[in-house]
């Protein structure tokens, strides 16, 4: 199973929904990650520490989102609107499961 990540869309976000130990997690667990080109730079991850734990970096988040079967992203809970759940629905519809970390605080 391919779980992976894209770079957070929201002006404001700094964090990514899978670090360089997480991601080595789930290798360990038996899943393969793909996460996008730049997606921790934000939060102090570069793309070599996400190699390092064995993740693959691709260039694109249309080219993640084709090859996954889990994406994961951080949604803050104001975003879970009817409105917003439609757009990331409509966005995302290539994965076959959308896990959001859903923050009840920012």
């Amino acid at each position: 199973m391919i779980i992976g990540t894209i770079k957070e869309t929201s002006f404001f976000e700094t964090r990514t929904a899978i670090t360089p130990q997480s991601a080595k997690t789930l290798i360990n667990l038996g899943y393969f990650v793909l996460i996008e080109k730049g997606c921790g730079k934000t939060s102090g991850f570069s793309d070599n520490a996400y190699r390092s734990a064995g993740a693959k970096i691709i260039s694109s988040a249309t080219k993640i989102l084709s090859q996954i079967d889990i994406l994961l992203l951080i949604v803050l809970y104001h975003m879970l609107s009817h409105k917003h759940c439609y757009k990331f629905h409509n966005e995302y519809h290539q994965a076959r499961f959308f896990v959001a970390l859903v923050l009840l605080h920012s």
